[in-house]
């Protein structure tokens, strides 16, 4: 891209923005990401994107390392500091940045580069309309084995209270529907909070096992939908009782 104004220096944008770097080996130590100037056809160091008016490629969308992007500059020749890698500050310079800041404005304004941005919330959407789908298909298939509460009722039918577990979460909702139907194995269970996502233990809770055991309050309680042991769940025994 070239500046708006044909009374503007000659300044020539090249270059991409991926979200796959792999594709193109883009990575820091290769020297071929973020913004880099070049005279003459060839390049020399990286500038500050942030200094050329860069904002949202700069950052996480899609971010500097996922962009090569070759600032084409001939005239800027005479303030180039090889030594440091960076431009003398001059008139030029000041010139050069308010052209590229002024060309990266209307890039990241485009119709093009927004459609891009979205992408991946795109692919997203359709990931997890895959997976809705294929969990669907297997609720629905008559394979699927089911949770079922006997109330040992004749008079009562059983109470089909979840599928059998995939995951950790679906243990959880199907203890919290044992606790509001008040027949998990204890006399009394009060979940407090779930704290779960990494945070620590998933539960505190407070019961009584048994009349006349000791009441236990506020006690941190791991679910899981298969434990075989602490060392392999990374779990410490001096946080649980």
């Amino acid at each position: 891209m070239k500046p708006k104004s044909s009374k503007q220096k000659p300044v020539v944008i090249k270059g991409f923005v991926t979200w796959d770097t792999n594709r193109y080996d883009l990575f820091s130590d290769n020297l071929n990401t973020g913004l880099i100037i070049s005279v003459k056809g060839i390049p020399y160091f990286k500038l500050d994107m942030e200094e050329y008016g860069i904002t949202s490629i700069r950052t996480a969308r899609p971010g500097e390392k996922k962009t090569c992007l070759i600032l084409e500059c001939d005239w800027i020749q005479d303030k180039l500091n090889i030594a440091r890698s960076g431009l003398n500050d001059s008139p030029k310079t000041v010139e050069l940045k308010n052209i590229v800041t002024e060309i990266f404005q209307r890039i990241e304004t485009s119709q093009e580069f927004l459609t891009f941005r979205s992408l991946p919330e795109k692919t997203k959407i359709e990931d997890q309309s895959e997976v809705l789908a294929h969990e669907k298909l297997q609720i629905e298939s008559k394979d699927q084995n089911w949770v079922v509460f006997e109330t040992g009722d004749s008079s009562s039918p059983p109470v089909i209270l979840i599928r059998e577990p995939k995951y950790e979460h679906e243990v959880d909702a199907l203890i919290w529907k044992l606790e509001a139907m008040n027949v998990l194995p204890f006399e009394t269970f009060k979940s407090l909070a779930y704290i779960g996502g990494g945070k620590g233990p998933d539960l505190l809770a407070s019961f009584l096992e048994e009349k006349g055991s000791e009441p236990q309050r506020a006690t941190v309680i791991e679910i899981e939908l298969n434990f075989y042991n602490y060392k392999s769940h990374g779990h410490k025994p001096a946080q649980y009782p």
